[in-house]
């Protein structure tokens, strides 16, 4: 979303708030174009308005869940995705998003590949990747995820481009970012799997 949009956005749900402060679906997407703009403080502030005024459901712990993760607040977005499912135990995103916190987290004491793996179904797995990849990974199937991986790579260059930056801003590869899944490139990926870090989380250097 283009940064004009997202202040128009925001222009409209500040005046819809203006004239009802207990519209519930204007905090959550308030919250969420604020994530957009990485302003995940004010972000958490609306998701939580959202929550006191919906307080049984799984959409604004989910969705405040993202702006906790995003704000370095790892154990606090875990507790969330929980509460939400909770109250919604099929929730496809929150176990997405659960399975993904479980097993990126900065904090290893917040890891969980077992159970990250059993939130993700098959059809989880194929409709998010990269997070099923960092999955298998955390759960001990390196080489699984360095398969997944590989398949992601060749379906979409870009996504191979993204794999080289991120492992080159974690310090593992130095080659070319041409998108290709060299030889290069998987030994890097597999150091940077065993020293736990995931393509798309937050990095960690060797």
């Amino acid at each position: 979303m283009q940064t004009g949009a997202l202040d128009a956005a925001m222009t409209d749900l500040d005046t819809a708030l203006d004239y009802d402060p207990y519209l519930y679906k204007a905090y959550i997407q308030r919250g969420m174009v604020l994530l957009f703009k990485n302003d995940p403080y004010r972000a958490i502030l609306d998701f939580s308005v959202a929550a006191g005024l919906e307080p049984l459901i799984a959409e604004p712990y989910a969705q405040r869940a993202l702006a906790l993760f995003a704000n370095k607040e790892y154990a606090a977005a875990i507790k969330d995705l929980e509460t939400a499912l909770n109250y919604d135990p099929t929730n496809v995103s929150a176990r997405r998003s659960l399975a993904w916190m479980l097993s990126v987290s900065p904090d290893r004491s917040l890891r969980d590949g077992t159970r990250a793996l059993g939130l993700v179904d098959q059809q989880g797995a194929q409709s998010n990747q990269v997070v099923y990849a960092a999955v298998q990974a955390e759960s001990g199937d390196i080489d699984g995820a360095m398969s997944t991986y590989r398949t992601v790579a060749g379906q979409d260059p870009r996504a191979g481009q993204k794999f080289q930056s991120y492992l080159n801003a974690a310090g593992y590869y130095k080659g070319p970012l041409d998108g290709s899944f060299s030889s290069l490139v998987e030994e890097a990926l597999k150091q940077c799997l065993l020293a736990g870090c995931r393509i798309g989380g937050p990095i960690i250097r060797p």
